[in-house]
């Protein structure tokens, strides 16, 4: 069966169990990224080592791993090249979790903490220096979605009148500002709970659950969010000290998650839009 995993941004011990609770109930599991695995959290290297050998395994990219590569590769998918300097995004990004990344490829606190007042070239080439060119490769050849003729993935957003059919998403994404919108934007309410001129049932991250407020969900209620066609899966995991890492099963309606201490919280919680429909 296919799981859909949410938004891990270097949270590997989490990472590695939700796996692990995945495969306990489903040894031939095939797994679908959200993006999103840096930043933030304690070990993005971790993480992506574990992607890379991780079998059956797809990855959609998230807005942090855009900028990521904009500061390894000078590539971007948000912006044409050349449209923002990739020594700004390094300091920009240092303030969303960055530094964390950078520490877990061995680069100093204190060095970072010292680049970060001089702002100069340095701390750029110091991140292109420690982080290995295979890890580079994977962050630079992220898709912005993945899909079949039963789903769709991207990172952060899709818009609810467009039809997320292959044509249809090769066409849209040739214009950047769009491509920004699908990496950057967060979803309103009315358009999670609207109808999707979608064909598919389609599956998000990006924006924590925590984000949608009572009426519109449960206060303590980490969940996934759904509505006609649309699931979000970003629980939180690293946002929040009662936040999840989430699996939703795109064949039959099923979610796994673990918490902050990789400690299996929701095994079988069911998600009103999963599945074919």
């Amino acid at each position: 069966m296919r799981w859909v995993i949410g938004d891990v941004h270097g949270m590997l011990k989490q990472l590695t169990a939700l796996v692990g609770e995945v495969r306990k109930r489903d040894a031939d599991a095939h797994f679908i990224f959200v993006g999103d695995y840096v930043n933030r959290g304690p070990d993005s290297k971790g993480v992506i080592n574990f992607l890379l050998e991780l079998k059956h395994a797809k990855f959609v990219r998230g807005n942090h791993d855009d900028v990521f590569d904009l500061i390894l590769n000078d590539h971007w998918l948000a912006g044409e090249k050349g449209s923002f300097d990739p020594i700004a995004a390094c300091f920009w990004f240092l303030d969303h979790g960055l530094d964390r990344t950078l520490m877990s490829y061995g680069v100093e606190y204190a060095t970072i903490e010292i680049e970060r007042e001089r702002r100069t070239k340095k701390l750029l080439d110091l991140a292109r220096e420690a982080v290995p060119k295979t890890h580079k490769r994977f962050i630079n050849k992220l898709p912005m979605t993945i899909s079949d003729q039963h789903f769709f993935v991207s990172h952060a957003w899709w818009p609810p009148e467009t039809d997320n059919a292959p044509g249809t998403i090769d066409a849209r994404l040739h214009d950047s500002a769009f491509r920004h919108r699908v990496l950057w934007h967060r979803w309103q309410v009315r358009e999670i709970t609207d109808p999707k001129a979608w064909g598919r049932p389609a599956y998000f991250g990006h924006t924590p659950v925590m984000n949608y407020l009572p009426p519109f969900r449960e206060e303590d209620d980490l969940s996934p969010v759904t509505g006609p066609k649309i699931t979000l899966i970003d629980t939180g995991c690293v946002m929040d000290k009662d936040g999840r890492l989430t699996a939703v099963c795109v064949d039959h309606a099923a979610t796994i998650q673990v918490d902050r201490l990789g400690k299996l919280v929701a095994p079988k919680a069911p998600t009103k839009s999963s599945g074919p429909t």
